[in-house]
Order: C-alpha cells, then structure tokens, then sequence
C-alpha cells in the first residue's frame, strides 16, 4: 500500500520525520530513502507501507509528478462538475425542447430565410439570418448590426433559460422566438419595400412621363419568404404551444 506523504524533518541531524494524512513517522536515509535527490522538509513524499503497517520506502515527488498530477485532478474535477451540470441540465429541458431548439438556430442561421429579388436581377437572392444579423463577415457591418446580432441570440435561445427560472412567467419565454421572428420579418419587409419605393420614385422623377412610371414600377424589390423561415417559424410555433399547455395546466 502506497500512500502520498509530506517531509516535515529531514535526516541531517538523526531520523527524518513525515507525515501522512495527519499520522508522523519516522524514517532513515538507509535501506528506505528510493531516490537519488536527499529528503528535504516540505518536499512531497510516496510511503510504501509493510504489512505491518509501517513505512517501509519512502520516494521523492518530483515537481513535473506533483503539476501532471494535479492537472488530472482539475480535469477530473471539471469533467464530474460538466456531468453534474449535464444532468442537471436534462433533467429540466426535454428532449423535444432541445431538438426544437438545435433546429431552429440550424433553420435561422443555415438556410435562406428570405428570398430577395432585385429589379435588375432575374434569381432571388437567399438571405439567411446569420447575414441579415450581422454574423456573417460579409454582412454590412454597423453599431445597429451589434444589437441586432444579441438580440437575435437572446430572442431565439430565451426558451433555455425558462426551466431555470422560479417566476410564474418564465414558461412564456417559449414564445419569444416567435414573437422576434414575426417582427423581424416584418421589419425586413418593411425596409426592403422602402428601398423599393425611393428607388422607383427616383426614376420616375428622372424619366417622367409613362414610360418613367412603368420603369419606376418594375423597380420594386420582391420578397417572400424562404425554406429556413419556415422551419424556424414552425420551431417557435411548437414552442409557444407548449407554454400555451403548461399555461392551461397551471390555470
């Protein structure tokens, strides 16, 4: 049996003396001391014990042995702490939150949201919500985009934070995506028809005449919706309905 000790006295002035796990022994240089590197107090010690219970060899810990094994600690230490944390986590989200969630974010940020076709083009041109919210690097780039880009990412995880949360309220976290879906398209809608209208005003009072109304009328921007909004759209339904049934059970 083999224990981790700690010199408290070394062996320059007779037997040196140890201690481990609040028990002191003593020991000698001579047939128990294992290590070429004299025994120093305060230097970190492995006890190998008799059957009778008494040291029997003690080893010095080198330095590089105490780091590499108090990192294994740490580790394991997080990794217990991150299973706790993982079970804690299930146990308060269902399965069918999480998948609804892992969907959504992959519909809003990975396929087009919107289908946007310009006057001068003949093909849509696919937005998806990781560009209409500035993440992507070939976004343009503003102080409105920052905000734009958290909040998005609040509104669509708020559904997350409900089972952690005591108030009564909290369930209604569920119909926030929703909610930032609905008036994010709308105010995308909104812009692109603005757009729309300066740029047909523009040339209609640089051509006149019909010919500038026809030209100014086919300057609009069409839009409509694309696969991603859909599928986040049904994500954030299935969310709402579920803290609509928690909301009638409480009731």
């Amino acid at each position: 049996m083999t224990k981790r000790g700690r010199i408290l006295r070394d062996t320059s002035a007779g037997p040196g003396l140890l201690t481990i796990e609040g028990t002191q022994y003593r020991f000698v240089l001579e047939g128990m001391w294992q290590s070429d590197i004299p025994p120093q107090p305060g230097m970190a010690v492995d006890v190998a014990f008799a059957d009778d219970g008494t040291p029997e060899r003690v080893f010095a810990v080198s330095e590089s042995q105490l780091a590499l094994q108090n990192a294994q600690k740490t580790l394991a230490g997080a990794m217990r702490g991150g299973e706790l944390l993982t079970s804690n986590v299930k146990s308060r989200l269902r399965v069918p939150v999480i998948a609804a969630e892992c969907l959504l974010l992959v519909a809003f940020f990975s396929l087009p949201c919107v289908l946007i076709t310009p006057p001068w083009l003949t093909s849509a041109v696919p937005l998806t919500g990781w560009k209409a919210t500035g993440f992507s690097p070939t976004a343009v780039q503003g102080p409105e985009y920052g905000l734009a880009s958290l909040l998005s990412v609040v509104c669509l995880v708020a559904p997350l934070a409900a089972p952690f949360l005591k108030q009564k309220w909290a369930h209604w976290l569920n119909a926030v995506p929703l909610a930032f879906l609905l008036i994010g398209a709308l105010m995308l809608w909104n812009e692109v028809h603005n757009i729309g209208r300066h740029t047909a005003g523009a040339i209609g009072d640089l051509l006149g005449s019909d010919a500038g109304k026809e030209a100014a009328r086919q300057a609009a921007f069409a839009i409509r919706p694309g696969i991603g909004l859909w599928i986040a759209v049904a994500c954030a339904v299935y969310l709402l309905m579920r803290a609509l049934r928690k909301d009638r059970r409480e009731a």
